[in-house]
Formats: C-alpha cells, structure tokens, sequence
C-alpha cells in the first residue's frame, strides 16, 4: 500500500514538475502556430489574386488581408480584452460593407479561404484562453453545455462571455463557407 502511495506520489510530482517545467514553451508554440496559420491564409488570398480570381483592390480582399495581417502581428500577445475589442471593429467594418454577403457571392475558392480565415480567428479567440477554451470545449457536446458554460462565464467575467460568443459566431461564419 506504501508503494502505491508513494508511486502516485513521484507520479504527481513529475507532472507538478513538467508543467512548470514546459509552461512557457507551451505559449511560444501556440504563439507561433498562430502567426503560421495566418502567414498561409495570407499567401493563400495573394494566390487567389494571382490566378485572378480576387481583385486586389476590392474591400474583400483587403478586409481579409487586414485580418490576417493583424492576426500575424498580434498572435499570442493579445489580451483577452484586447481581442474581443477587435473583434467589435471588425464586426463594424464587415457589417458596414457587408463582406460576409460580398464573400458569398464569389468563387468558391474565395469563400473557402474566407471561411478558413474566420475559423482561424475563432481558433485564436478560443486558444488565448484557458477558461474560454475549458468552456468552448465543454459546450460541444450539448446545448445544456453551452448555456452551463456561457452562466459560467458571466459569472467569472464578461469578457471572456464576450470572447466565447464571438468565437461561436466566426465560427458558424466558417461552416456557412464550407469550411
């Protein structure tokens, strides 16, 4: 009995021990996967301009492009608060213009990196965040699960209720684009 205690012991102290050990190289990974995703999302919408299937100067192209390229700047050093700010802006500039509707009527290969942007900028809202990302993957399962996660949410903070509700709706921006 002594061994087994003292074995979850040494069991519990090496993961004490790797968490502290790996927790900063978790976030430069996350950092830097972020900042590929969206540097291949960006090659993938000159390439479309390249074949001529998108314009260069259109407000699609360069709403998409202005995403990717603050996505690429900021990956992994946005604050929680910082990003669900942008996400408003964002919202104001695609709404004013109705880029979702302009994208839909395009080629689909315009919509599909479109779509694959605004699941990457989900994936960034929800990765940024331990609580938002306990909370999103929890609701995958039910609905009871997401209202329990979105009560838990405003419980703990509004922002982060804000974080997961944009991140539902870029995300369902993404499927309505085939992605």
């Amino acid at each position: 009995m002594s061994s087994l205690v003292l074995g979850l012991a040494a069991g519990a102290l090496a993961l004490f021990i790797q968490r502290v050990a790996l927790c900063h190289r978790g976030s430069a990974v996350r950092t830097a996967e972020q900042a590929y995703r969206f540097h291949e999302l960006r090659d993938e919408l000159q390439l479309l301009v390249i074949d001529g299937k998108l314009s260069s100067s259109s407000y699609v192209y360069l709403c998409l492009v202005a995403i990717a390229n603050l996505c690429i700047r900021n990956a992994g050093v946005f604050r929680l608060r910082d990003l669900v700010a942008m996400t408003s802006q964002i919202d104001q500039k695609m709404e004013g213009r109705s880029v979702v509707k302009a994208v839909q009527e395009m080629n689909p290969a315009v919509q599909e990196t479109a779509g694959k942007i605004f699941y990457a900028f989900a994936q960034m809202l929800i990765s940024n965040d331990s609580i938002v990302r306990f909370a999103f993957h929890t609701a995958r399962f039910c609905q009871p699960a997401i209202e329990a996660s979105k009560w838990l949410l405003v419980r703990i903070d509004p922002t982060r209720t804000e974080a997961f509700r944009q991140a539902r709706r870029y995300l369902q921006l993404a499927h309505t684009m085939g992605v």
